[in-house]
Order: structure tokens, then C-alpha cells, then sequence
């Protein structure tokens, strides 16, 4: 066995906050091991602290890890819900897309489909999220004495409608909710934002930002 083994060293950010682990090998010419910048020669943090939402930051006085609570409430305040929501479908959809290879692998054909159709079911939930921010960047007022013509967005009691694109074009018509105004929405309650999310979880997952009940089923495997 080696004198000097490949090791493992952390990585840390300019102030001290650690990013990763990373193998070093001893270098024979220079009698020393091949540290990267920012590379540290110290123990891998507690994997439990950084599991459940801690930031470990090495002190480099005391030679050892401090840890820090990990700070999500940055820019909740200002965020859109439809944007955070984005993001979470995104990341919902990587997971699905990983899941597919997998079950490929393995052969799973029922598994393959199911998280086939929870993906494609993401897919459609990320239009209809569009749609909606379409719909409050577009809608007029309804007006009942103007001819609408298919594709017009309009706001009635605080929703948003749209006209049926196999519908003749600028014939009056009545009144949204009625056929054939087709409402705009997510299908459930809209985002909300959550006032205390949990750090870890966010980190994961910015679903965990917001309120939403209009997930589709997840893949009950």
C-alpha cells in the first residue's frame, strides 16, 4: 500500500462556506499532494447538519466546522409564485426524467410509463402556468358591447378567459363564465408563497416556496 494514498479534501468558498469534496493525489516530484484553490485539508462537515439545512463554514482559528442555520428567506417577499412555481416544475420534471432512465434500465416497463405520464402531466401543468401569466399580462376588462374575437384574453370577476379558437370570429357574445369563454387557470388555487419554508426542502425543491394543491399525481410505485 502507498505511503500516500489519494485523499479527500473540501472545497470552500471565498468565505470559508464549504461547496464539496474532492480527491487529491500525492504529487512524488513535489513531495506534497495536489490541492486545488480553495481546497482545505480537513474532515468531510456532518453530513446530518448539512441534510437538514446547516451551512458548515470552517474556522480556520479553531481548525473545525461551525454551523450555520441556512438562510432561505431571500427574496420571498418580492418573488412571483408563478416563477417559483416554474422552477419547481422544472426540477419535478429532472427527477421524472431520471426516474424514466432508470426504470429503462431496469426494465420496468409500468414504471417507465407511470413516471412517463407524471412528466408529461408536469409538461402540461408548465403550459397552463404560461397561460396564466399570458392571461394577466394581456386581459382587458370584459366589455359586453365589444365584438371579441377568438384568442382575446378578458377579466371577469377576478378571472381570466379566453375565447375558443373554433369559435367565428367578432360575433358578440355573452358574458364570461358562458359557452363558449373557456376560463384560464391552473386548475386549483393559485401560488401562494410560504412565510416559513423549510430551508432543506427548498433547497431540493423551490415547490416548497409555495402553496399549491394542483401537483398531479405522483407516480405510486
Amino acid at each position: 500500500m502507498s505511503a500516500n494514498p489519494p485523499k479527500d479534501v473540501c472545497l470552500i468558498s471565498d468565505d470559508g462556506y464549504f461547496i464539496d469534496s474532492v480527491r487529491v493525489f500525492f504529487d512524488k516530484r513535489s513531495g506534497q499532494y495536489g490541492m486545488p484553490p480553495n481546497a482545505i485539508d480537513a474532515p468531510y462537515p456532518d453530513i446530518y447538519k448539512i441534510d437538514t439545512g446547516y451551512l458548515a463554514r470552517w474556522d480556520s482559528a479553531a481548525n473545525k466546522w461551525k454551523y450555520e442555520v441556512e438562510d432561505y428567506s431571500f427574496g420571498t417577499v418580492q418573488a412571483d409564485p408563478l416563477e417559483v412555481l416554474k422552477a419547481s416544475i422544472d426540477t419535478k420534471m429532472d427527477v421524472a426524467k431520471d426516474k424514466i432512465v432508470e426504470a429503462f434500465v431496469d426494465g420496468d416497463t409500468a414504471k417507465q410509463q407511470a413516471w412517463a405520464e407524471y412528466r408529461n402531466n408536469l409538461r402540461l401543468l408548465l403550459f397552463k402556468m404560461f397561460d396564466v401569466q399570458k392571461a394577466q399580462s394581456e386581459a382587458q376588462p370584459y366589455d359586453a358591447t365589444k365584438p371579441y374575437s377568438a384568442g382575446n384574453i378578458v377579466l371577469e370577476d377576478g378571472k381570466y378567459y379566453t375565447l375558443d379558437i373554433t369559435e367565428t370570429m367578432g360575433n358578440l357574445r355573452p358574458a364570461p363564465p358562458t359557452s363558449p369563454w373557456i376560463e384560464i387557470s391552473l386548475g386549483s388555487t393559485m401560488p401562494t408563497l410560504k412565510e416559513h419554508p423549510n430551508p432543506f426542502l427548498a433547497r431540493k425543491d423551490p415547490g416548497e416556496l409555495v402553496n399549491f394543491t394542483g401537483w398531479p399525481p405522483y407516480p405510486n410505485l
